[in-house]
């Protein structure tokens, strides 16, 4: 505790001592001297000349002389000026150099660290998380048989989410877990977890969370809307079944051995449970509920299955649209997810609207008045993918400064199909063999299609190429056939 108190040691010293002076010689009681300290603290000048009377007052009365007390309070006030911001100097810099060696030598347990202080706040939590995942410290989402209470660096140097940051999870309900799993082993399917812990203090809420968040994941059956699903024509769910059939933690043996014959039949009765095959849940229903109880996307993100389009398509990223000076009268194409949206009128009764715009890294608010607002405000709802057209203009009000003026809208599941209009396969000649050639053939059958395909095959080295247009073949742009065909020949691929 002491070497953890030495850097803020200066701040306390400067207090001290000014407090201290001020009782010694001018005869302040404790409180008066903290009001003297804060006066000097804040520089309040018309404050520290009346405390000024009182000190040298109260020295005389002491047997001080007079001049000798107006010296010393005009060294204490002469301290004041530096000696605050000195002593908080000293402390930050030795709190920074002990963060940045913790950050340098001990990454994720310094992250973890962070992430436990913010728990409370969502917010901070997704943006300490992104700043892992930009260090290249891996976080894996909640997992009941691993995660701690608190964000945890597990055996493999990767950070473990903590079951209390999972919205809808109480610290009370994450501790239950916890103990149970470390006194009597881990949990072997969700139904052994329900009939193992009492459902006074994890209810029907705090289970919900934990399969939304992916908490259960790490069980046989990873579907998470099997869990929210009904059977039996009963409109029950899983999650609400194996509270009923369990529940009762250490008390479900002894309810049993009361039974007239003594048999498990409760313990028997939640084992027979199952998870029924239900539809799962779409990638972006299943991201959605994770950004939901988690503050972000853990399993992937929506634009995931866009970056061929924010490649081929795209000439800024979300970043830029924060600077708009920096891209004076240059057209715009950009791609994002809306995460929220305000549909408003003015005082004249004219419609207008706002929505933040997200990519993988950064999010920006736009505005949209008028016309532009009336022909593009379907697409402001969250969730929705778009694809959006602008630039970069001088503002309405300030000409001299620049802003961001949207022209069109529309959405990005169907940029690929309206704009693709070929694909180029880029070939390095060094790299092309009999084995990949037969690999590329076999993928061209298996997604024809009606997009055109041209090829440019070159030697890098000699920085020549010819380019060259299939003529029995078309294919189907899908993310299938550009995945796969990247991976042959080191090709690159190219929409157009």
């Amino acid at each position: 505790l002491e070497e953890l108190l030495k850097p803020t040691y200066g701040i306390f010293v400067y207090q001290e001592q000014i407090m201290k002076a001020a009782q010694i010689m001018g005869g302040f009681s404790l409180g008066s001297a903290d009001l003297l300290r804060r006066a000097m603290g804040k520089k309040d000048a018309k404050v520290m000349d009346k405390q000024k009377v009182v000190f040298v007052e109260g020295a005389v009365a002491q047997g001080v002389d007079p001049k000798r007390a107006e010296e010393v309070f005009a060294i204490m006030a002469k301290f004041a000026e530096y000696g605050f911001n000195r002593s908080h100097a000293a402390a930050y810099s030795m709190l920074a150099y002990q963060t940045a060696y913790l950050k340098a030598h001990y990454a994720a347990e310094y992250m973890a660290a962070v992430l436990t202080n913010n728990m409370s706040d969502i917010t901070k939590v997704a943006f300490f998380m992104d700043e892992c995942k930009h260090h290249g410290i891996e976080v894996l989402g909640p997992d009941v048989n691993e995660s701690g209470m608190n964000f945890a660096v597990n055996k493999t140097g990767a950070i473990r989410f903590g079951l209390a940051a999972i919205k809808g999870v109480g610290e009370s309900a994450a501790e239950s877990i916890i103990n149970e799993r470390e006194n009597s082993g881990f949990f072997r399917s969700f139904f052994e977890m329900a009939r193992r812990i009492s459902a006074k203090t994890v209810n029907k809420r705090t289970y919900e969370a934990l399969a939304l968040a992916g908490a259960f994941d790490g069980f046989e059956h990873k579907n998470r809307s099997s869990y929210f699903a009904t059977a039996g024509g009963d409109n029950i769910t899983v999650i609400e079944k194996a509270l009923r059939s369990g529940g009762n933690g250490g008390n479900v043996k002894s309810i049993s051995q009361s039974s007239l014959f003594g048999d498990d039949t409760t313990d028997t009765m939640v084992e027979e449970l199952r998870l029924p095959d239900a539809e799962p849940w779409s990638k972006m229903q299943q991201l959605k509920s994770e950004r939901e109880v988690i503050g972000m996307y853990l399993s992937g993100h929506p634009l995931d299955d866009f970056k061929f389009e924010m490649e081929n398509f795209c000439n800024i990223r979300i970043e830029d649209l924060l600077e708009p000076d920096k891209h004076k009268n240059k057209d715009f194409t950009v791609a994002g997810i809306v995460m929220s949206a305000n549909h408003k009128t003015t005082k004249n009764g004219k419609p207008f609207g706002s929505f933040t715009l997200e990519d993988f890294d950064h999010s920006v608010t736009i505005n949209l008045f008028s016309e532009d607002y009336l022909k593009m405000k379907h697409l402001l709802v969250p969730n929705m993918l778009v694809f959006m057209k602008g630039k970069f203009q001088p503002g309405f009000r300030s000409p001299d400064q620049f802003e961001v003026r949207v022209n069109s809208m529309s959405l990005l599941a169907e940029v690929r199909e309206k704009l693709v209009t070929s694909i180029k396969l880029i070939m390095n000649l060094h790299f092309i063999n009999e084995t990949g050639i037969q690999e590329l053939k076999t993928l061209l059958k298996k997604f024809p299609g009606k997009t055109a395909l041209r090829f440019s095959v070159g030697d890098h080295r000699e920085k020549i190429s010819i380019d060259l247009s299939a003529t029995k073949h078309r294919v189907n742009p899908s993310n299938e056939f550009l995945k796969a065909v990247a991976s042959v020949m080191g090709i690159v691929v190219r929409l157009k």
